[in-house]
């Protein structure tokens, strides 16, 4: 046909059909599977949505993995709310329990001070009565035999302080008679029982500064002028009145201006210069004395002309 071969020429045959399992299921499952009739529910199994099983698994639905359910919490919202109210009444209760023992005790000092107070009063009255004319160390021995026996600190404090003004004014009395050495002595004792006390710091200064000037022996002499620069560096420390800051460190500094020459004489420069530095740092820069000081460390400082 057509010039060719004698053959007739015949169309190509569609392919059998694959011969399939019946026994397994499509690999591919069922595209138009009816709607689930029931709420899906992932922890009962059995329930939609329901898969076929892959090809080469026997028919059965393919286990799905869920999560495990949360944990249970370990205190219930009700424990929790129960265990906050209870901890809030508890607060409430050591609070009101704290205060009540507060006034408690409060009550129980006002009562003991009231009752010391009260067995003071005696002995407070007989100091408060002292004659004037009668001497004053016979004063000071009945106060400080007194004193011991009040049963407030408060009003010991007070009787110690009365006590000092006393050896003040007993220190002023041995000074106007020239007693130097009791003098010193009844200051001491007025710092022993008010020692916070700038006064009587200042009292004792002016005596050793006073002692100092008179002393011809160099180490006496200068002995005197530490005690005396000790006395007013208390005396600066406790001081809060500028006016009397001021004229004590005028002071302070007049006797390290004074002790530092005795160093120069014995050839000490470095313990001179050191308390001329102190002087000038709490003396006013304007002052006649901080002039001097600044003076001297100048002579110390300069080269000696006398040598070539």
């Amino acid at each position: 046909l057509y010039g060719g071969s004698g053959t007739s020429y015949s169309p190509p045959q569609p392919a059998a059909p694959p011969i399939g399992n019946p026994y397994v299921g499509t690999p591919y499952g069922n595209p138009y599977m009816p709607a689930p009739q029931h709420p899906y529910n992932p922890y009962q199994p059995g329930t939609p949505p329901i898969t076929q099983s892959p090809h080469g698994l026997p028919p059965g639905q393919i286990p799905v993995y869920y999560p495990p359910p949360p944990r249970a919490p370990l205190i219930s919202p009700e424990t929790k709310q129960f265990l906050g109210k209870m901890m809030l009444t508890l607060i409430v209760l050591g609070t009101l329990f704290a205060l009540v023992i507060a006034i408690i005790q409060g009550l129980g000092t006002l009562i003991d001070r009231m009752q010391t107070q009260a067995a003071d009063l005696p002995m407070r009255e007989r100091m408060a009565g002292q004659d004037p004319n009668v001497p004053l160390h016979e004063r000071i021995a009945e106060r400080e035999r007194i004193i011991p026996e009040l049963k407030s600190e408060v009003n010991r404090r007070t009787e110690e302080r009365n006590v000092a003004k006393l050896y003040e004014a007993q220190g002023r009395e041995y000074v106007r008679v020239g007693n130097l050495v009791a003098a010193e002595q009844a200051f001491r004792s007025a710092i022993a029982n008010d020692p916070q006390n700038p006064t009587y710091y200042r009292l004792l200064g002016s005596l050793f500064s006073q002692t100092a000037v008179q002393e011809m022996d160099i180490e006496q002499r200068m002995n005197l002028w530490k005690q005396s620069i000790r006395n007013w560096e208390f005396a600066l420390t406790f001081e809060t009145n500028e006016a009397i800051r001021k004229d004590s460190a005028a002071l302070l500094a007049s006797a390290c201006y004074r002790l530092a020459n005795d160093y120069l004489n014995l050839g000490q420069e470095a313990e001179a210069r050191s308390l001329l530095y102190s002087g000038r740092e709490v003396a006013d820069p304007s002052s006649e004395v901080s002039v001097a000081i600044q003076g001297l460390l100048d002579r110390l400082t300069r080269p000696d002309d006398s040598n070539p």
